[in-house]
């Protein structure tokens, strides 16, 4: 609720006064260690196509998602992973790895979000090169 939003944005103002300490502030440690475990999220892309999936943050830094995507074509289903950090508010994840397959150093997908709207079960995270914002809800077990 308001409390947390409140707790947010001090974080938040915190992030901007202690970031040049540290690598990894409390605050973004904090924020990653909530963030461990399964979560569900579901976009419009580009194309307008309904895209859904889930995504698994690890404990030991890595992450794993699923997405499928409803089109036109049928339904595409693509798998994906890589490390993810927290840093500054900024949730970065470095896709890796698509459908088992060892992206090169230039292939390599980086997407980088300004997390918002953090709460225990969900959080909003906003693509601002986009324009778009992503909502992920907490799942229990994902496959």
């Amino acid at each position: 609720g308001v409390m947390v939003k409140l707790r947010i944005s001090a974080l938040l103002g915190l992030l901007l006064i202690t970031a040049c300490d540290s690598p990894v502030s409390p605050e973004d440690a904090a924020l990653k260690q909530g963030f461990v475990g399964s979560w569900r999220f579901e976009y419009k892309d580009e194309f307008e196509r309904a895209v859904q999936g889930t995504i698994r943050f690890g404990q030991d830094g890595q992450f794993f998602g699923v997405e499928i995507v409803k089109g036109e074509q049928g339904i595409s289903e693509d798998r994906f992973s890589g490390p993810w950090y927290v840093t500054d508010g900024l949730l970065k994840l470095n896709t890796n790895n698509i459908n088992g397959k060892t992206l090169g150093i230039n292939q390599m997908v980086f997407f980088t979000c300004k997390l918002s709207a953090v709460e225990k079960r969900q959080f909003q995270c906003i693509d601002q090169i986009a324009k778009k914002t992503y909502m992920y809800v907490k799942v229990e077990n994902a496959s």
